[in-house]
C-alpha cells in the first residue's frame, strides 16, 4: 500500500499545470527514495530485474521537469511507430546471431529501396 500511494501521489504531482523548481530539485532526492522502495517491495525475480530503461529513466525526470517543463507540456515517450519497418525486417532474417546484423541490414536496405520506389510511383510518402 505504502508504494502504490507514494506512485499515486508522484502520478498526481506530475500532472500539476505548474511546479518550482525548488520542488523540482527535492523530487530528485524523492525519486531515488521511491526507486529504492519500489527494490525492496517489489522484488523482481525475473526478467532483467531493475535494469530497465524505464526504472533508470526515472532518475532523470528532476532535470526533465527543470529543461522541458512540466510532463503536460512535454511528451518523452518513445515513439515506436518508427521501428516497426526494423522489426518487419528482422523477422524476414535466419536470426542466427553471427550473420544477423549483415542480413537485417540488407532487408532494412532492400525495404527502403521498394518504399522508395514506390513513392516515386505513386508521387506521395509510404508507410
Amino acid at each position: 500500500m505504502m508504494l502504490l500511494e507514494a506512485m499515486l501521489q508522484m502520478e498526481a504531482w506530475l500532472k500539476s499545470p505548474k511546479l518550482r523548481a525548488f520542488e523540482i530539485k527535492r523530487f530528485e532526492a524523492k525519486v531515488r527514495e521511491l526507486m529504492a522502495l519500489e527494490r525492496v517491495i517489489g522484488k523482481r525475480s525475473k526478467g532483467m530485474g531493475f535494469h530497465t530503461f524505464n526504472f533508470h529513466a526515472a532518475m532523470h525526470l528532476s532535470n526533465d521537469l527543470l529543461h522541458f517543463g512540466v510532463p503536460h507540456h512535454a511528451n518523452s515517450s518513445s515513439n515506436e511507430m518508427h521501428h516497426k519497418p526494423d522489426k518487419t525486417a528482422a523477422l524476414r532474417t535466419q536470426r542466427m546471431p553471427k550473420i544477423f546484423d549483415m542480413q537485417l541490414s540488407k532487408q532494412v536496405h532492400q525495404m527502403e529501396v521498394v518504399n522508395q520506389g514506390l513513392q516515386e510511383l505513386t508521387g506521395g510518402l509510404q508507410k
